[in-house]
This record gives structure tokens, C-alpha cells and sequence, in this order.
């Protein structure tokens, strides 16, 4: 039996392999009306993108698409928001400010530090006196909790959840110490 069908759908697999066309999963959107070049949208190496050029083009742009995007229903306007960022807010406490996309989502950069925006907030709509409150309010939780040894005690949540990072060290905390130590604090 399964010759039979191996023998009769491996020449049908053959015949796809060498005549089949590939497909791309491009989608064209329009013109960019500041460039006239074509603005398409499709699967990179590291997810959905926008791209305005063609593919033979030296100077072609390319952007990520928002978590909320999908490459089958964005439009040519919404494509093309996404080459705004990243957008320069200007100067705090000596550190250049700035928003834009990416991998992770929408963040601040201050200076060398990144600060993630909220769900749902908009990386277009973030103003300057938003990103200052976003900075101040990592600022605050990155602020050393205490001293031991002469090294100051952070405090954070990582992938693997809480952590406390002292030395250079950093010490996996489990969420039932947590518990238990609030608890003993109460």
C-alpha cells in the first residue's frame, strides 16, 4: 500500500519541486508619495515588514509591522507610518529621547537605556512629556533598594521572573519568597 502511493505521489512532488512558481507573499500597497516608489509589504528574517522600493533597489527602507499589523489587511497609509519612526523627541537630562518599533515593540530609547511602552500605546502618539514619565517612572524601579558590602541591592523581573541583582550576581528570587517574606513583614 504504501509503495503504491509513494510510487504514484513522489513524480507528482518532482514535477511541483521544478515547475512550480514561488511565491513571494508580497503584497503591493501603492506608491510612496514622497519617493514614487512602489510600497509593499511581507515575511523577512525577522517577521512582517514594510518596504518601499523594489527589491533591486540600492536605497530601499525597510520598517517592522506593529504586533497589531498583519501583512493581508494593513494599508498604504498605515505602511507608510511606519517609516516616521524612529521619531527624535529631543533632549532630556543630557540624553538624547527618541521612539521607534521593534522587535520587542514599541520603546523610548534615553540615552543607551530602552524603555518598553505600555500595550496598546501608539509609538506615534508618545510625546516628549510622556516619554520623560516612562523614563522617570524605570528610573525609579531600577533605584537600588538597599546596600550590603558596599554594593547596592536592585531589584527587577526578568524572562525568568523576579530577580535581585547584587555583585554583578544575579540571584533568581521564587515568587513564594516573595509571599512569604511580605507576609513576615506584615
Amino acid at each position: 500500500m504504501m509503495r503504491d502511493f509513494y510510487n504514484h505521489f513522489h513524480p507528482i512532488v518532482k514535477n511541483v519541486e521544478e515547475n512550480a512558481d514561488r511565491e513571494s507573499g508580497e503584497r503591493i500597497l501603492g506608491i510612496d508619495p514622497k519617493s514614487g516608489k512602489p510600497v509593499s509589504v511581507r515575511l523577512g528574517k525577522f517577521g512582517p515588514m514594510a518596504q518601499i522600493g523594489d527589491i533591486d533597489d540600492e536605497n530601499k527602507q525597510f520598517a517592522s509591522l506593529g504586533t497589531d499589523q498583519n501583512i493581508g489587511t494593513i494599508t498604504l497609509e498605515e505602511a507608510l507610518n511606519l517609516f516616521l519612526l524612529p521619531k527624535n523627541l529631543g533632549t532630556y537630562k543630557g540624553e538624547e529621547v527618541e521612539v521607534n518599533n521593534g522587535r520587542f515593540g514599541p520603546y523610548v530609547r534615553f540615552g543607551k537605556t530602552f524603555v518598553s511602552l505600555p500595550k496598546g500605546e501608539d509609538p506615534l502618539d508618545v510625546t516628549m512629556e510622556r516619554a520623560k514619565e516612562l523614563i522617570d517612572e524605570k528610573n525609579q524601579a531600577d533605584a537600588p533598594i538597599g546596600e550590603y558590602e558596599g554594593f547596592p541591592i536592585q531589584k527587577g523581573v526578568g524572562r525568568f521572573g523576579p530577580f535581585i541583582k547584587w555583585n554583578g550576581m544575579f540571584i533568581n528570587v521564587s515568587k513564594n519568597t516573595i509571599l512569604i517574606n511580605y507576609h513576615k513583614l506584615i
